[in-house]
């Protein structure tokens, strides 16, 4: 459902149908699973990410849950560190976490589904902000998906309903909201996102069977 790279060139695949991380090198060689689990009960993981030391893995489990586990050197256990957050509509609470990623100052930040906002935490586990609320203007969000973040502190949201990407900074202002010559590009369900340093951003748009790359000019 979700993959995740580190830095030292590993690669980690959220294998949701069998409630586990599976972890491989550079080269696809298999390393080691850790099996995702709240205390006893097996977690559906939907997104993993991990931090840039390497040190700590995040993942994003949804109902009946809605948390995120966070694992160290116990990972291969399958016991969690931290578990952040429960279910509900505050800050720290989530309905139906999906994709995770992190920043370069490490902080994770995590599309809130069904809340309509990028929930954004340090990585000792302390929530700080969120970022947009529920709505379909330019600015809100209706039913996000996806999330990427760039070292410049510049944020990609994808909105699946809304068929829209927006960007924002680190600090919560809204940028924009993806297009050319005054009109907004619709994509068909944008989900996945990446964004590299050089301005290209790439989008997974599911129902049309591929992915974008474009090049973002301020």
């Amino acid at each position: 459902m979700g993959i995740a790279t580190a830095t030292d060139g590993s690669v980690l695949v959220a294998d949701r149908g069998n409630k586990r991380i599976q972890i491989f090198d550079e080269n696809g060689k298999y390393i080691t699973t850790i099996p995702t689990k709240s205390g006893e009960r097996p977690v559906t993981p939907v997104d993993v990410a991990v931090d840039k030391g390497g040190k700590h893995i995040f993942v994003t489990a949804t109902k009946p849950f809605h948390q995120i586990l966070v694992y160290g050197e116990g990972a291969g256990k399958g016991e969690a560190e931290q578990i952040w957050g429960k279910p509900g509509s505050n800050l720290g609470e989530f309905r139906f976490p999906a994709t995770i990623t992190v920043g370069k100052d490490n902080n994770v930040y995590i599309v809130d589904v069904f809340n309509s906002r990028i929930q954004v935490y340090r990585d000792t586990g302390k929530p700080l902000i969120t970022i947009s609320s529920w709505g379909v203007t330019p600015g809100h969000l209706f039913r996000p998906k996806g999330v990427a973040v760039n070292d410049q502190g510049l944020i990609a949201v994808s909105d699946s309903y809304l068929g829209v990407v927006q960007l924002f900074t680190d600090d919560t202002r809204f940028q924009a909201v993806l297009g050319e010559n005054g009109e907004f590009a619709h994509f068909t369900t944008p989900a996945g996102l990446a964004l590299d340093n050089d301005g290209r951003l790439y989008i997974a748009e599911m129902l049309a069977n591929k992915v974008t790359v474009l090049e973002l000019v301020r």
